[in-house]
């Protein structure tokens, strides 16, 4: 009954069949310009939210890395969502340098092109490791030409045991745990994954679980399974996820714990909110025509497809990405390993203080402050606005990555009939990047680390910017 009500609330115009279906039924909202884009932006009072890079700069961003000199290495996945195929590749990874530093980048080269669906990318050794199915690959300019001319393979086979690629689940989420490995999500499409870089290694079967490495060695293991897109450690080493419609999961345990033959263990990943994993949203910007259209299909029976929220076409975690524990020091007291998640459908980012459950317990268990119950820490009037990432940066600010698009959605899970009257690459020559910082938030001079002693890498450890640590 709760779903026909829903339904029955839409306009009337969506009791339009597929076959009546025209352009003008689903009205377009136009593009926000770079310098009207914070405008466009409602943000927790105490903080501001500031645009530190736009197109042409960089466009389509899903993923960055900050090196040890400051510069931003940034994925931008310009073949999102149908274009993988598309020769050469669209994918690129672009440097972003902020050359007077003010916090704002200025300038931007391409690192590295030719790349099919790129997710993720993270520093090291004066080079990258990025994400790009079925690769993990290391990339490094070592003739200070500013492009990579190192190209090596390092791991292949992800997503090999699928017939077809599914966009929205491709390895990615790099990023460094206390073991000094990195740790990634092998995501939906898994795979049976070997080792180019030290062949004699067994392959892994990644199918429902992850992997970490040693980047120094290229030794690598399974890692406890689950997680779509985004992957983040909090101060004390805890490991969180996130998927479309489960919007933070922790893993209470690592695959290599799992040893009993003669015990079942129970699942390692275990979903944490309080509110639930398809938790309610409250998002600013106007309900996209087209997502009316489709749950009103879906309702009547008209297409199949999943109907979430009791029928609602929005307002619920469905596109849940992103998740990243905060770990600078300028947010005020109380904001150290909160959790941001980004609802790009929603034009929104949100966040959960993550707590246990009570003393005497490892569980735990992720909320909603009190003062953000019934509205978001940042959300967009602008339909574009897509959130998709974020990241820690080195002046304690948190980055948020906008992927910046008309449409964002998954092709599969739109009807032909739908399909046929969206434009699902426009935006993919635009993107931005902002940070959030406080009010009171002084630019801080930039410590670069690429020519630092041991004894000053060392007293890194101990400084207040999980960036620097």
């Amino acid at each position: 009954m709760k779903r026909w009500f829903s339904a029955i609330l839409l306009s009337p115009i969506l009791a339009l069949a597929a076959d009546e279906l025209s352009d003008k039924d689903l009205p377009r909202y136009p593009a926000v310009p770079c310098d009207k884009a914070v405008e466009s932006i409602k943000i927790k009072g105490g903080f501001k939210f500031e645009l530190i890079a736009c197109e042409p700069l960089v466009t389509d961003p899903v993923a960055a890395a900050i090196d040890e000199n400051g510069k931003m290495y940034v994925v931008q996945m310009n073949d999102y969502s149908e274009l993988r195929d598309v020769h050469p590749h669209l994918g690129k990874i672009v440097v972003l340098e902020d050359t007077d530093g003010d916090g704002k980048y200025d300038k931007s080269h391409v690192f590295a092109d030719d790349l099919g669906w790129p997710t993720g990318v993270i520093c090291y050794n004066g080079g990258i490791f990025v994400t790009v199915s079925p690769d993990i690959i290391y990339l490094k300019d070592t003739t200070g030409s500013g492009k990579a001319d190192v190209r090596k393979v390092i791991y292949s086979g992800f997503g090999t045991k699928k017939d077809k690629l599914n966009v929205q689940a491709l390895v990615n989420g790099l990023n460094w745990g206390l073991d000094n490995r990195i740790h990634g999500l092998a995501a939906g499409n898994g795979g049976y994954v070997t080792n180019v870089a030290l062949p004699n290694e067994k392959p892994l079967d990644l199918e429902r679980r992850n992997f970490s490495f040693d980047p120094t060695t290229y030794a690598w293991r399974a890692e406890a399974g689950g997680g779509q897109f985004g992957l983040s450690f909090d101060s004390r080493g805890r490991k969180f996820t996130c998927s479309n419609a489960d919007h933070i999961d922790t893993f209470m345990y690592e695959l290599r714990y799992d040893r009993n033959p003669l015990y079942s263990m129970p699942s390692s990943l275990v979903s944490i909110p309080v509110d639930g994993g398809a938790a309610e949203v409250f998002r600013l910007s106007p309900e996209e025509p087209w997502r009316q259209i489709r749950t009103k299909w879906r309702v009547s029976g008209l297409h199949p497809g999943l109907l979430e929220g009791g029928g609602k076409a929005s307002g619920f975690f469905t596109s849940a990405c992103g998740i990243t524990m905060y770990k600078g020091d300028v947010f005020p007291e109380g904001f150290e390993d909160n959790a941001f998640i980004a609802e790009p459908a929603g034009n929104l980012a949100s966040r959960k203080v993550v707590s246990q459950v009570s003393s005497d317990k490892v569980a735990l268990k992720a909320e909603r402050v009190i003062n953000e119950k019934t509205n978001e820490f940042l959300a967009a009037t602008d339909l574009w606005c897509r959130p998709v990432e974020f990241l820690n940066a080195p002046d304690g600010s948190l980055y948020v990555i906008d992927m910046y698009r008309e449409c964002i959605e998954h092709p599969w899970s739109l009807p032909e009939d739908l399909k046929k009257h969206l434009d699902l690459n426009s935006g993919n020559d635009r993107g931005r990047i902002f940070r959030i910082v406080p009010d009171s938030f002084k630019q801080r001079p930039f410590r670069p680390l690429g020519k630092a002693t041991t004894a000053e890498l060392v007293a890194t450890l101990n400084d207040s910017i999980g960036w620097y640590r």
